[in-house]
């Protein structure tokens, strides 16, 4: 043991931190795994388990446990009384029962109540449960600490509202907050609800308690007003907004000029289209690492024809078009690539999709893949491409096209090509594509495809290059490709074993489509890793 002293109170301080960040990286780990099913993380049952071990791990792991909190039940907790039994879902009876008992004026009491608050710094509140009961209590307690906080290391606040005229926890806003979320409590209690939101309040309140505010998430649909725009400039630290909101072009040009943006999700009313790109001035947003927006061709590449992004790194774009209107998508990628820069850039998302079937629409050219991605090829570092065509529209490529792409993007961890089919006048790529990915993307993990050419057969048996630790690899089905020969589906799941042998195959959902070329292939696959995973290990 080390002898008392200044040493020792270091080594202690120093055991701390580490326990800290250790406990701090496993949660977060935990919650960030949490929607793709894989949870290795600590979870809540785990850092109570830590801070019942010992003295050294119990204020750590409390204060990891007390740092996000759900609801405000743990606190009201802390001022129940002893006879009376907590509740697992927060009632009206029970607070009162709390605020009745006014235990916060007991000085014991109190100060355990202070030394847990003072540990949250991320609340998610739902006003679905008790609002004017958890209110009125959050009201006194605040007028019982002076007027102040008592979480007064609370950065984020997510507000589920009971309606759209609730206002009653307004009060918790305070000079602290950065980050706020706002949505309903029930998204489908009550259509009125989305049609009848009133922001103003919230907003103003918001903008008087909160001035350091950050980071502002709207999660209510809502045409956005011109004195929204006016509000939300007045947050002079406002780095991050998202929201399925809708601008105009004249309040769009207002909002980014009067803020400096990090991250912005928005959409484009589509009205914004104007009759010359040069009719929207040059937006400079130096700082913008990451953009969402939604709205018409014509609209979305005005905006990328004004806009000069430099740091964007990560950029979806959603179009939705009219079936009938004449769009042009090779201006709109070319306008994207002239708006930033090709080697900063890291993750590109592109959907497009119609706003309404029209049957027997005229269908237009097919566009030959090779054209539509040629301004964005220089984009070396890119990791993420994604390609969503929901539309009239059909692409061709050839092999070579691929062979093309990822010799310049050789540092994809993810590229995904949903569309339903190539144009029907040109052959479809073959498998080799895929020899061409195991080649050049050796970070790849994720691979998405149209229908490639099952009976193809030409494929480079000698001279195959090492296992590629690609996870999941998905290639869609033509309907009108019913029939493979075993042989086919044989020797097609003989080459993607031995060039893909970590794929998951449980991923694919089969239905009873067991005939279609791909899904037989797959089914494979599956069939032979099952076989291999059971047989006897002689080893």
């Amino acid at each position: 043991m080390s002898p008392p002293g200044s040493l020792s109170g270091q080594r202690v301080l120093d055991t701390y931190d580490v326990l800290l960040k250790i406990l701090e990286d496993g949660h977060r780990s935990s919650h960030q795994s949490h929607g793709r099913r894989i949870d290795h993380g600590l979870a809540q049952r785990d850092l109570a388990a830590c801070a019942r071990a010992c003295r050294a791990f119990r204020e750590p792991a409390l204060r990891i446990l007390w740092s996000q909190i759900d609801s405000l039940l743990p606190l009201w907790h802390l001022l129940s009384p002893a006879a009376l039994p907590p509740p697992k879902v927060c009632t009206e009876e029970y607070i009162n029962l709390v605020a009745e008992a006014k235990l916060y004026e007991d000085r014991d009491h109190w100060g355990r109540f202070l030394g847990y608050a003072k540990l949250v710094r991320r609340l998610s509140y739902d006003s679905y449960e008790c609002a004017d009961a958890q209110a009125y209590l959050f009201k006194v307690l605040l007028e019982h600490n002076g007027g102040e906080s008592f979480m007064p290391s609370l950065r984020a606040i997510e507000w589920k509202r009971g309606s759209s005229q609730d206002y009653s926890f307004a009060v918790a806003f305070c000079p602290g907050i950065v980050e706020v979320t706002l949505s309903f409590a029930r998204h489908g209690s009550s259509a009125q609800l989305w049609r009848d939101v009133d922001l103003k309040p919230i907003l103003q309140r918001l903008r008087e308690a909160s001035p350091a505010l950050e980071a502002l998430h709207l999660r209510i649909p809502t045409q956005v007003e011109s004195w929204i725009v006016d509000v939300l400039v007045q947050f002079p630290r406002l780095r991050k907004l998202y929201g399925p909101f809708t601008l105009d072009a004249p309040s769009f040009v207002t909002l980014v000029s009067k803020l400096d943006f990090v991250s912005l999700h928005g959409s484009l009313s589509s009205d914004s289209t104007t009759s010359t790109a040069t009719s929207i001035p040059l937006i400079r947003m130096k700082n913008l690492r990451e953009l969402r927006i939604q709205s018409c061709c014509q609209s979305v590449t005005q905006l990328f024809n004004a806009l000069d992004a430099p740091d964007l790194r990560s950029l979806t774009v959603c179009i939705i078009d009219n079936p009938t209107s004449t769009v042009d998508y090779p201006a709109f990628v070319e306008a994207i690539a002239t708006a930033v820069s090709a080697d900063v850039m890291r993750s590109l998302i592109l959907e497009i999709r119609l706003q309404h079937y029209t049957p027997h629409a005229s269908r237009p050219a097919p566009i030959p893949l090779a054209t539509l991605l040629h301004p964005i090829l220089p984009m070396q570092n890119l990791e993420t491409f994604e390609l969503k065509f929901g539309g009239r529209l059909q692409l061709s490529a050839t092999n070579e096209t691929f062979a093309d792409i990822t010799q310049r993007w050789c540092a994809l961890r993810s590229f995904s090509l949903s569309i339903r089919d190539w144009h029907p006048d040109g052959p479809p790529p073959t498998p080799a594509i895929l020899m061409s990915f195991a080649r050049a993307c050796p970070d790849l993990r994720e691979l998405v495809l149209p229908y490639l050419d099952h009976r193809a057969l030409d494929l480079p048996f000698g001279g195959m290059p090492d296992p590629h630790p690609l996870l999941h690899l998905d290639i869609l089905d033509r309907l009108t490709e019913r029939e493979s020969t075993n042989e086919e589906s044989a020797r097609m799941t003989t080459y993607i074993h031995r060039l893909f042998p970590s794929i998951d195959p449980g991923f694919r959902h089969y239905g009873r489509n067991y005939e279609l070329a791909w899904t037989k292939v797959f089914h494979r696959i599956k069939m032979l890793r099952e076989a291999m995973s059971s047989a006897p290990d002689l080893a």
